[in-house]
């Protein structure tokens, strides 16, 4: 499935655009919930609120003033429980040829990154793309590994036992929550016990 871009008139997706840059922000963020992917390689920063990236057998939670790069042709879905979600998206067609660009990252986003950022919402939603566009964003490409900090307490493993993944979605939900094994056992209609030692 494509990832539909409704700001075309025409309906045409992220694969049907012919710039080697797309700069897409909005404040009021409804992003495809279904499975789908694109040729483009996505750059997300999370401005306000949170998301959650679900990508192969990890879930990437993303932060507010977090980034995750996801490669092209990358099954992806995404969900969020925030009130608010504002997202900066900005998406490329071809990466520097290497390794960093071609696996799933996710860092906090440094100052001058957020300023880079901001800077490149000038073109938003255009089509076309102008000399000094194409230098900034291959710039900000270019120094992504050297913001890039290893963040792995933000992937998050899908169970291996299908009983937890009522338990793993309750935590996500009420995360900012006490929560007791107690009320986790009645969330998996099992006993403390039996679920402390699956977990």
């Amino acid at each position: 499935m494509k990832h539909q871009i409704e700001e075309f008139k025409d309906r045409s997706s992220v694969d049907d655009l012919v710039a080697d840059a797309y700069v897409w922000f909005e404040d009021n963020w409804h992003h495809e919930k279904l499975p789908h992917t694109h040729k483009y390689y996505q750059l997300t920063y999370v401005e306000e609120g949170y998301q959650y990236f679900h990508i192969a057998d990890k879930i990437y939670f993303v932060p507010q003033n977090h980034v995750i790069l996801i490669p092209c042709d990358t099954l992806h879905r995404t969900t969020s429980d925030s009130k608010a979600v504002i997202l900066k998206v900005i998406l490329f067609k071809t990466l520097p040829d290497k390794i960093f660009y071609q696996q799933t990252r996710v860092f906090s986003a440094p100052s001058v990154l957020k300023e880079m950022l901001l800077y490149a919402g000038k073109w938003n939603k255009l089509t076309d793309q102008d000399e000094e566009q194409s230098a900034f964003l291959y710039a900000m490409l270019l120094s992504l590994p050297y913001f890039y900090q290893e963040n792995n307490f933000l992937e998050i493993p899908i169970p291996r036992d299908a009983r937890l993944n009522a338990v793993c979605g309750y935590i996500n939900q009420n995360y900012r929550y006490n929560i007791s094994t107690d009320q986790l056992a009645d969330v998996a209609t099992m006993s403390e016990r039996n679920l402390q030692r699956i977990f």
